[in-house]
C-alpha cells in the first residue's frame, strides 16, 4: 500500500476515522474485533500493526533498540520512531502500556511463540 496523499483526504474521511474509533472502542468481543480488523486491513497492514506493537512491548519492558529490531525483525530506525512516540510527554500508548504491562496476559506471551501476525492462530 502506498503512503497516503494527505492533501487528498477530507474533513468527512477524517470523521469517518473518528466514528471506527469509536465503534471500535464499543466492540467488547476479542474474536469480532479481530474478525473486522482481518477484513479492514490487508495481510501487510495487520502484519506492521503487530510489528509497532511488539516494538512497543519490547521497549517499554525495558530492551535496547538494538534488541528489539534483532528479535521484532526490523531496522533500529522503525524502532527509534516508536521509541519517541513512548517518550512524548502524555503519550496515549505509553499510559496503555503501563497499564497492561504487569497483566497475567502480558507476561503469559513471553512463553508464546514469536508470531507477529495480528490475531494469527497458534
Amino acid at each position: 500500500m502506498s503512503k497516503p496523499n494527505w492533501s487528498e483526504i477530507t474533513p468527512e474521511m477524517i470523521a469517518e476515522g473518528d466514528l471506527l474509533y469509536k465503534y471500535l472502542s464499543q466492540v467488547v468481543d476479542e474474536t469480532t474485533l479481530q474478525a473486522i480488523m482481518r477484513e479492514l486491513l490487508s495481510e501487510s497492514e495487520l502484519m506492521m500493526l503487530s510489528q509497532r506493537w511488539v516494538i512497543a512491548r519490547l521497549l517499554s519492558e525495558g530492551m535496547s533498540i538494538r534488541d528489539v529490531a534483532e528479535r521484532a525483525g526490523v531496522s533500529t530506525t522503525t524502532v527509534v520512531r516508536v521509541s519517541q512516540i513512548l517518550r512524548r510527554k502524555g503519550s496515549s500508548l505509553s499510559l496503555f502500556l503501563a497499564t497492561i504491562n504487569d497483566s497475567p496476559e502480558a507476561r503469559d506471551t513471553e512463553s508464546k511463540s514469536n508470531k507477529y501476525a495480528f490475531g494469527q492462530e497458534e
